[in-house]
């Protein structure tokens, strides 16, 4: 399994476009083979980082994801300027996990 951690450093004023993108792209990945899950985070100390975590069954998913998401990169949520200053993109084999118990 592995886990992509995706930063978006987003333009002021922009943060609206960039969460629609950001959402577009994770309806997309929660449709797509070897997907696991996906959270949407703000920085506390940043409110213009926009970080997306999600979890895959191999890079092999993660890689078959990203090319079907480029060819749908259409649409209202990805019109107008883009949103981001830059954004940063990490890949991380899981070595260990601990989950809760269901209570």
């Amino acid at each position: 399994m592995i886990v992509v951690i995706v930063d978006h450093y987003v333009k002021a004023g922009l943060m609206e476009a960039a969460e629609r993108r950001v959402n577009a792209n994770g309806a997309l990945a929660a449709s797509a083979p070897g997907f696991r899950f996906r959270y949407t985070l703000i920085a506390r100390d940043n409110p213009l980082k926009l970080t997306s975590v999600t979890g895959w069954d191999s890079e092999a998913a993660y890689a078959a994801h990203v090319e079907a998401r480029q060819a749908h990169q259409q649409g209202p949520a990805f019109s107008g300027e883009r949103p981001y200053e830059r954004v940063v993109n990490e890949v991380f084999q899981v070595r260990g996990a601990e989950v809760a118990a269901a209570r």
